[in-house]
């Protein structure tokens, strides 16, 4: 009876010992996936698919959190924000801020840097704060100077002068006196502070003490430093020195390749010519920014030319370009606005704020108006000379005349008031559309929030938690539908054609989506040739691509999804194919018009959406002079395929 028992326990103890070990090496071989992830963040992609052959479920918090903040870091070295701000809030919620350990200070600092460069400035602010409780806990100084700097610029951006210069000053006290690069930095965000504040005198001490310690080799913040200068020497009125800096500023521009400095430049020479009159030269300076604008499409750029345009028309005497120029001005603006709102971005740093442009129009169209005044008074002059003639036929020729404005006019007021109504109509029906995508995920976000407040069981936390996480991804996916919608409304999508592979470019996408099939027990198959090449706008076709391959695996329940490639004499046929539910033909005929939502099928009883999805798709596909098409059986599966033309 002992030995049965003594064997029993040794058998338990050993069972309980290789199930510790085989977590041991689970864990071991986690930590290692992350480490080598880590390494290869300076190659994002390659970080992307080492952090793909697994997922965050390791079971411990700190670990996963570790995966969030590396993937979220990959994307922001991509350029892909929203990816970035929702994998680093995914680790945000899983580090304990009690702790206020170095992980905490990694995550946090890293979301802000993310929201930073996105714009959203008060909430990269907030995360700087909160990082700076732990690095002042910890009292580590290298990473309270990167915030304090931070810090000083944004509140810079936002205008609060006071706070901007409390964090320079902060920055001041701990820095290394030996860091040259770092403290030219602040001086010269210490002197964009004055300038802001109209005190030049302090403003040019700072640039000039921020220029003497910039390193000899810091090309691009020399070239930031005596653009600066010229600024505030222009504002002072010492045109001959702003010049100088300006010129110094634009040869070191040109030797490191800053096309987008290099144009900034030339409209400030621009403006200080039109201020002295020389307007050849002015024109001249203009047109090669023109040219270098043609190549780094920004906006700030573009809003610039169209104001030192607007000045040197007006310069010339032509009011009527002048206040063209102007308009063109303050509608980019206006577009900057309405995206600063949208996103809390704030854009146009060198370019004519609103107000002033406002004030310009009005002051333009003043002077049109007086001149229109007295245009119509010498026709009055002249219509009365001819009334003395013929008096009789110039007041009946006069009622005639009036009978047909009164005539257009009430045509035109009725067409006015018929389109004002449809607008009216279809608003309320795209706000109610927006209003109820957006408040369903909302509500399961607050709904369970509030329980996962007050519940306790892990396992029913985590459940929570990915329902939290799935309603918060489709949250953002139907606001990013819808800013991009908004774009497509206003016209404000630009396509740029370039040759690329094809081949590479719809493998990349199928490996990012994979997951997600296998995730519904299916399998995303592909027959994609190699070296296929096609003229395309490569962002617009990956949102195209990434909508039809998404949509097939969101309706597809048994079965699979096959994306394939195929040429033709005329076109490239990229096909997505999938055993979903299927389409009716009713449903086929709307099926690209916006917020169209298909019947639901027999397995499906609510669509989840904007239905803005592929009306997006077949917008994109337009504008890159593709087609679209689909066929689809119900119960059998829906084959999308998009044709591009080849290259003549």
């Amino acid at each position: 009876m002992t030995r049965i028992l003594f064997l029993t326990v040794f058998l338990l103890l050993s069972s309980m010992l290789i199930k510790a070990q085989s977590l041991g090496a689970k864990t071991d071989a986690y930590e290692s996936l992350l480490i080598n992830a880590q390494s290869s963040l300076n190659h994002p992609d390659s970080s992307l698919a080492i952090l793909h052959k697994t997922k965050a479920d390791s079971g411990n918090d700190s670990l996963n959190a570790e995966y969030y903040r590396i993937k979220g870091s990959a994307f922001f070295y991509k350029g892909i924000i929203d990816s970035a701000i929702s994998y680093f809030s995914s680790a945000m919620a899983l580090v304990d801020s009690s702790e206020c350990d170095q992980q905490y200070s990694k995550v946090a600092n890293g979301l802000a840097v993310v929201l930073q460069s996105a714009g959203m400035r008060r909430n990269a602010i907030d995360y700087y704060s909160k990082s700076l409780g732990c690095a002042e806990f910890r009292n580590d100084r290298n990473l309270k100077l990167k915030i304090f700097s931070n810090l000083s610029i944004l509140n810079n951006e936002l205008k609060d002068y006071e706070s901007s210069q409390y964090y320079i000053d902060k920055s001041l006290e701990i820095i290394n006196p030996e860091d040259n690069k770092m403290l030219a930095t602040l001086l010269n965000t210490k002197s964009q502070n004055f300038i802001a504040q109209t005190m030049y005198d302090s403003a040019s001490y700072y640039a000039e003490l921020s220029l003497s310690k910039r390193p000899i080799n810091d090309l691009k913040g020399r070239a930031v430093n005596l653009n600066n200068l010229g600024y505030i020497y222009g504002l002072k009125g010492d045109n001959a020195r702003s010049r100088e800096y300006f010129e110094q500023s634009a040869r070191i521009r040109k030797e490191i390749e800053d096309l987008f400095g290099l144009a900034s430049i030339f409209i400030n020479l621009a403006d200080l010519s039109i201020g002295e009159m020389k307007l050849d030269e002015a024109s001249h300076l203009i047109q090669n920014a023109q040219i270098l604008s043609s190549k780094v499409h920004s906006h700030q750029i573009e809003l610039r030319l169209y104001s030192s345009l607007s000045k040197l028309k007006e310069a010339e005497g032509n009011a009527e370009q002048a206040l063209k120029y102007l308009k063109k001005s303050q509608a980019i603006n206006d577009s900057l606005m309405r995206d600063d709102q949208l996103k809390n971005l704030q854009y146009a740093q060198y370019g004519v704020t609103l107000s002033e442009a406002q004030n310009k129009v009005k002051r333009i169209q003043k002077e049109e108006e007086l001149r229109n005044e007295t245009i119509d008074r010498q026709r009055l002059i002249n219509l009365l000379l001819g009334v003395g003639i013929a008096i009789v036929i110039g007041l009946l020729s006069l009622l005639i005349y009036q009978l047909k404005m009164l005539m257009n006019l009430r045509k035109e007021l009725t067409q006015e008031r018929d389109e004002a109504k449809s607008n009216a109509e279809f608003r309320r029906e795209t706000l109610n559309s927006v209003v109820h995508e957006l408040r369903t995920p909302m509500n399961a976000v607050i709904s369970l929030a509030d329980i996962l407040q007050i519940e306790t069981d892990p396992e029913e936390v985590k459940k929570l938690t990915k329902l939290l996480s799935k309603s918060s991804a489709r949250l953002l996916s139907t606001t990013n539908n819808i800013l991009t919608y908004s774009r497509i409304e206003q016209g404000s999508v630009e396509v740029v054609l370039r040759p690329i592979d094809l081949s590479e470019l719809v493998t990349d996408l199928c490996a990012l989506l994979e997951l997600k099939a296998k995730s519904k027990n299916f399998e995303l198959t592909r027959v994609i040739p190699e070296n296929i090449i096609a003229k395309v706008d490569k962002s617009i076709l990956e949102i195209l691509l990434m909508n039809l391959i998404g949509n097939a695996i969101k309706f597809t329940k048994i079965g699979g999804v096959d994306v394939s490639i195929k040429e033709s004499d005329d076109y490239i046929e990229i096909s997505v194919s999938d055993t979903g539910s299927g389409i009716s033909d009713e449903d086929i005929e709307n099926l690209f018009e916006p917020f169209f939502q298909g019947s639901a099928d027999q397995n499906n009883t609510s669509q989840e959406g904007t239905g803005l999805g592929l009306s997006i798709c077949k917008h994109y596909a337009d504008l890159m002079g593709a087609k679209i098409r689909v066929r689809s059986e119900l119960k059998v599966g829906s084959v999308f395929t998009l044709f591009i033309k080849k290259i003549a």
